[in-house]
């Protein structure tokens, strides 16, 4: 959910929220910055943990599909999923807004 009002453009609605984590609602509270001018949204529980992989990432391993599993939604559950977004994340905590 974007922090401010989104300008349409023709038929369209574009907003890239990767450039800043600030540009979602709550001002950073939920995403975290990958570096290189990308952010990315934290889909959590709060606690990034073993459950995370043991509950979630191995029940949904190999199979397509956005599945909770798949931390990166390129819609496939595999090694790129637990390598590159639950692995450097482990052990953080992280909190999300949504208003009300």
């Amino acid at each position: 959910m974007s922090a401010g009002p989104v300008p349409k453009a023709g038929e369209l609605y574009y907003y890239d929220f990767t450039t800043d984590v600030t540009k979602a609602i709550g001002a950073g509270v939920g995403y975290k910055d990958w570096g290189a001018g990308v952010a990315l949204m934290v889909g959590a529980d709060g606690t990034i943990n073993n459950f995370d992989k043991l509950g979630i990432w191995n029940n949904h391993a190999g199979k397509k599909g956005y599945l909770n599993a798949d931390f990166n939604m390129d819609s496939e559950v595999n090694n790129t999923d637990k390598i590159g977004y639950y692995l450097p994340n482990l052990d953080e905590a992280y909190s999300t807004q949504v208003p009300y």
